[in-house]
């Protein structure tokens, strides 16, 4: 043959469905597309028509197909895709994502309390690649919230950030062709419905630490269940106030952050560098509603 032959596509009828990626979650990939290419001809370029971005190209081990990952995030309707050689252009397939009814019906809030300041976390047990954030609308009391942040964290959870307001009954409507993964995208409306807490219903923390030298200092406070915590550096004054605390029993901890990565590291062997100091003030915190609590503390 010649670089001008028909391309047999992986599907019984054409246009040709995107294939669902099935590895690799936390790329930006939302599909694949297989073809069949003969070995001796060289390799195709597909170029996407809306975008204009190349899709990332490779071929399976002992097989005549190649395999195509489609970078751009999922379109409404068929997404034109052309496909060439360096000499020329050889054809356009027309390609969308499967839209399968039931996908992602069982998102769930995960969060037991949703707390001001905290992200709302909706989880799924199917994995999520994309989020389409001009069609998911977040809803307090049928009032849309424009100004909130949306990022898929894992491999099924979407984190929602707001400023959500007090005691209020909120929405997550996630419109059909909002969500994808290897599956698919959504054929169905979603919505997940809670409520924030009210704020006379939680309670503030006052810390005062002395003896506070270092600049790197991180405090830690961990409700007792596991399921609050909350992170901050502390001022160079060691005076740090913490609000809107779900009541019941913290741990406070502070640590030296050496390497300014917020998180409490061990040891680093590649940099020969030791565990990060951490000491645990001696008593636990009973954080209670509606109330300030105010702990002096000279570790």
């Amino acid at each position: 043959g010649t670089d001008s032959v028909a391309i047999p596509v992986l599907q019984s009828t054409a246009p040709l469905s995107a294939m669902p990626k099935a590895l690799d979650y936390m790329s930006d990939s939302t599909g694949m597309i297989a073809l069949l290419w003969p070995q001796h001809l060289s390799r195709p370029t597909l170029r996407s028509l809306i975008s204009g971005d190349s899709l990332v190209m490779s071929r399976e081990m002992f097989s005549d197909s190649v395999q195509a990952w489609l970078t751009t995030p999922p379109v409404n309707g068929w997404h034109p895709i052309e496909i060439r050689t360096a000499e020329q252009a050889l054809d356009t397939i027309e390609i969308q994502h499967f839209a399968v009814s039931g996908l992602f019906s069982d998102l769930h809030i995960v969060n037991d309390d949703v707390l001001p300041g905290d992200s709302l976390v909706i989880e799924s047990r199917d994995a999520i690649t994309y989020v389409n954030t001009e069609t998911a609308r977040l809803y307090f009391d049928s009032v849309a919230y424009a100004s909130s942040s949306w990022k898929i964290t894992g491999f099924n959870r979407i984190a929602v950030k707001s400023d959500m307001p007090d005691g209020a009954k909120g929405r997550v409507i996630f419109p059909p062709g909002a969500i994808s993964g290897p599956q698919g995208i959504n054929r169905d409306s979603v919505t997940v419905e809670f409520r924030t807490v009210r704020s006379k219903d939680l309670g503030n923390l006052r810390i005062n630490i002395g003896n506070q030298k270092s600049e790197s200092a991180i405090v830690l406070l961990i409700h007792e269940s596991g399921k609050h915590w909350r992170m901050s550096h502390l001022p160079a004054d060691g005076s740090l106030k913490i609000n809107n605390l779900k009541p019941g029993t913290y741990i406070l901890r502070v640590f030296n952050d050496t390497n300014g990565n917020m998180l409490w590291t061990t040891c680093e062997p590649e940099t020969k560098m030791q565990p990060e100091v951490m000491i645990t003030y001696p008593q636990k915190i009973q954080v209670r509603a509606n109330w300030e609590v105010v702990v002096d503390w000279q570790p």
